[in-house]
């Protein structure tokens, strides 16, 4: 199972979310309280097509509903940024352990409307370790001090 979920497309699985599930089976899977509840709920098995649930593709969709796509958009952590999202709530997710931390990303989400590039956030969701909660911080914070310094930049000419 390990080397089939090496070959997911999440571009083809946010695209079966929005083809192939009706707007009964997506809010379905929206009402959802944490990933492991997805398991008892038809839509899933329905967007899975005959793949088993794993705990990571459990993930992967948990956040599906919340997040549109367009190649290359910016990472997640700078959209957050850039909606100002308060560096707490990012703090609480990282520090928690699953399925909090999941849960927490997903309020988050549901707050900012993101539009992000699949391929990337996909991965970056299917994974979700500790290394992957600090990259999106990093990014988070790297956008913030680079937005400062670009406003200090223009304020000085």
């Amino acid at each position: 199972m390990e080397q089939q979920e090496n070959k997911i497309s999440y571009v083809k699985v946010w695209e079966r979310f929005n083809t192939v599930l009706t707007p009964g089976h997506r809010a379905e899977l929206r009402r959802v309280r944490n990933p492991d509840d997805l398991r008892d709920i038809p839509a899933l098995y329905r967007l899975l097509a005959g793949m088993r649930p794993t705990r990571r593709m459990l993930q992967l969709i948990f956040c599906l509903p919340y997040a549109g796509h367009r190649e290359k958009a910016e990472a997640i952590g700078v959209q957050l940024a850039k909606a100002q999202i308060n560096e707490k709530r990012l703090f609480q997710m990282v520090r928690s352990d699953p399925p909090n931390d999941l849960i927490y990303l997903r309020r988050i989400l549901q707050q900012v409307k993101p539009v992000v590039d699949w391929n990337d956030f996909g991965s970056l969701i299917f994974f979700w370790e500790k290394k992957d909660k600090r990259r999106l911080l990093e990014d988070f914070f790297l956008a913030q001090y680079s937005d400062k310094d670009n406003k200090e930049k223009g304020k000085a000419s």
